[in-house]
């Protein structure tokens, strides 16, 4: 089956309203298709969902001017910079740079112009850094809630230096910020992530996280769905569809 037509599956399992922007930006469709295009190093098909999206903004019946039109495609790639950003956490960061590269070449210039060129996540203030490793905490406590100690004592004794890497970068720096991207749409990434990568120890994990985060067993049912699909269409053996645990 054509990219194209699992893509357009992907976006019927998700029930996007192709006439309106509103919620567009909160569906997961395209978060989900993102992460695991990276998650299995397949950067260059970024273009056909880019086309796709691209189509969707042009049949928005809300978006009635250019400048409507190129104000909601820019907020569209800065999510997509920031999905591919907070799933190296599970792919890795080759991968994202892979990816990354490929969004820009594909961001059209008249969108790059307004996009951010200043980093979201401060790093020259102390203070913003103190910020940024006491969300890291809050979103990790959550995550594995009930016993985030213990997943962290487990980590510190793998590797001290692997602890301070998932508290102070993995969840402090990179997960933890919220401007583009919540802690229940983090959480989808993340456990997309894991489960294209096929690291069922983590993935279980995450998808507890998922639950705690908010995210719904349909919603953990269209992520399944959307990354089987892609796998399909790669030809490659599908991961084991986990249990989801109620919590």
């Amino acid at each position: 089956m054509p990219l194209i037509k699992v893509l357009s599956n992907i976006r019927n399992i998700y029930k996007v309203n192709l006439l309106t922007s509103k919620k567009y930006l909160t569906n997961n469709w395209f978060t989900v298709s993102t992460v695991v295009i990276t998650g299995l190093n397949r950067p260059n098909d970024l273009k056909h969902l880019m086309t796709m999206m691209d189509e969707d903004i042009e049949s928005m019946t809300d978006l009635p001017t250019y400048e409507k039109k190129l104000q909601f495609k820019a907020k569209i790639i800065s999510k997509q910079r920031d999905t591919i950003f907070k799933g190296q956490i599970a792919y890795g960061i080759p991968k994202a740079i892979n990816a990354l590269g490929t969004l820009y070449d594909l961001t059209p210039i008249e969108v790059r112009d307004i996009l951010p060129t200043s980093p979201i996540r401060p790093t020259q203030i102390w203070q913003k850094m103190i910020e940024q490793r006491r969300r890291g905490r809050e979103l990790f406590d959550k995550i594995y809630h009930p016993n985030p100690d213990k997943v962290m004592n487990e980590l510190n004794l793998l590797y001290p230096d692997l602890h301070q890497l998932c508290y102070d970068y993995g969840y402090g720096y990179i997960l933890s910020e919220p401007s583009v991207i919540s802690d229940k749409e983090t959480s989808l990434i993340l456990l997309t992530g894991c489960l294209s990568q096929q690291v069922i120890p983590q993935l279980n994990g995450h998808i507890r996280g998922a639950l705690h985060n908010g995210v719904s067993h349909e919603e953990l049912e269209q992520v399944y769905d959307a990354t089987l699909s892609l796998f399909e269409h790669y030809q490659i053996p599908p991961p084991e569809r986990p249990i989801t645990p109620n919590v």
